[in-house]
């Protein structure tokens, strides 16, 4: 019998379909005695039907959960706090991520799979999944490591912070020391060599966030710009993604409050991507009218989903990128994603984020917490041409590392 990799993810937007892709792709074009079974939620299934389309075409097994149990875990999760000593409280946390690990085990026990992959670990799900049972040998994909970012450059270490880093080292201490791990998979290179070496573990390996090095394609640009309306002579500020607090975008607009009318009158905002759940997009677009009643700039506003064929060509047409997460835990596809555009990124200094930014010369970094500081950075990258706020070879070199074919191997060869 041919081994089989369950795959298992209930997430919807962000970076899940793409890396799900990826998944296909790789495995379509290799001769593997495998077959992958992907558990997604039935959003999923809605909202990515060319993903699931392509996954069945290669023989690819997808499976959906039942709408019982789509609208228990849906419950369960609109009951999620944000704040890790929160979620270490909830019993209502505790009950959600439950839920995911008991379908998991359900499906993998259903499905006979010989091994379970968890295609998104956070620190809630660590904890969950520390005390879970598994079938079968089990890895995960672990995405918010912090508590080594004392080492990286303008990090402040309150005592709340110092606190939740030693509480996330004694997490992942459990959690390694389940008796089915396989291997923890970590987006964060530099957690992954502390992990490895404070633990001595062979089960923890460095995974490389995939990004699809895309040929430009310039064409697109012009015929974007006009059907956006942005207007002549404009520097356009790109904000993109799933729209939510946590983006910064409070302070972003907070920031152009602080700007002279004669730098307002050279921006245009454009705001991209559809709002998250839970969050107030009235809210937002009632501050985005306060802004424009207040100063000279254009703001564009463009709440939908983008599809991958076209995100691309929003980078391509920015001037800066906006990565002005409120203290990120992990990477964003946003950095990656204006590298390959060749586009000077203004982010937060905090970080995993901050470090990558600095150390491959993506653009500038400032404590993106502080309007004020936001505002100071983009008077910096309105006043400077954008070949002196970035370096374009750092920039590549930082995408090659990063190929999609590197993260499937690396994820399919060591989960079985």
């Amino acid at each position: 019998m041919p081994k089989k990799l369950l795959l298992f993810d209930l997430a919807t937007y962000g970076h899940h379909p793409s890396y799900i892709r990826c998944l296909l792709e790789y495995f379509s074009q290799q001769s593997w005695d495998l077959e992958l079974e992907f558990i997604v939620s039935r959003h999923f299934f809605q909202k990515h039907k060319d993903v699931v389309q392509f996954g069945l075409a290669n023989q690819i097994n997808f499976t959906q959960i039942t709408v019982a149990e789509q609208e228990r875990f849906d419950t369960a999760k609109s009951q999620l706090g944000s704040d890790f000593f929160e979620l270490l409280r909830s019993p209502q946390a505790n009950s959600a991520f439950e839920i995911e690990f008991d379908l998991l085990y359900d499906y993998a026990q259903e499905l006979k799979a010989t091994s379970a992959l968890c295609l998104y670990l956070d620190d809630g799900r660590l904890i969950s999944a520390a005390k879970a049972k598994f079938p079968c040998p089990f890895s995960g994909i672990y995405f918010t490591p912090q508590f080594h970012y004392p080492q990286f450059q303008n990090h402040s270490l309150d005592r709340i912070r110092q606190a939740y880093y030693l509480q996330q080292k004694l997490v992942i201490a459990r959690f390694l020391r389940h008796p089915q791990l396989h291997r923890l998979f970590c987006l964060d290179f530099f957690a992954t060599e502390q992990i490895q070496a404070k633990y001595k573990t062979d089960k923890v390996v460095y995974l490389p966030d995939p990004v699809r090095n895309q040929k430009l394609d310039l064409s697109k640009d012009k015929q974007l710009k006009s059907s956006l309306n942005i207007e002549p002579k404009r520097k356009i500020l790109l904000l993109f993604g799933s729209l939510a607090k946590r983006k910064g975008i409070y302070q972003v607009l907070q920031a152009i409050l602080c700007l002279s009318p004669a730098e307002c009158e050279k921006i245009c905002l454009l705001l991209v991507g559809k709002a998250e759940p839970h969050f107030d997009l009235e809210l937002l677009k009632i501050r985005v009218a306060w802004v424009r009643e207040k100063k000279p700039v254009q703001i564009i506003e463009k709440y939908e989903f983008i599809a991958d064929s076209e995100v691309l060509s929003y980078f391509q047409l920015a001037d800066i990128v906006l990565a002005a997460y409120h203290r990120h835990a992990g990477m964003s596809g946003i950095l990656f994603l204006a590298a390959i555009a060749r586009k000077p990124v203004l982010s937060s200094n905090f970080g995993l984020m901050g470090e990558i930014t600095r150390r491959h010369e993506l653009g500038i970094t400032v404590d993106t917490s502080i309007p004020e500081a936001v505002a100071e950075g983009l008077k910096c990258c309105l006043n400077r041409p954008p070949e002196s706020l970035c370096n374009y070879t750092k920039m590549q070199e930082l995408v090659a590392q990063h190929s999609p074919e590197k993260f499937a191997k690396i994820l399919l060869n060591s989960s079985i």
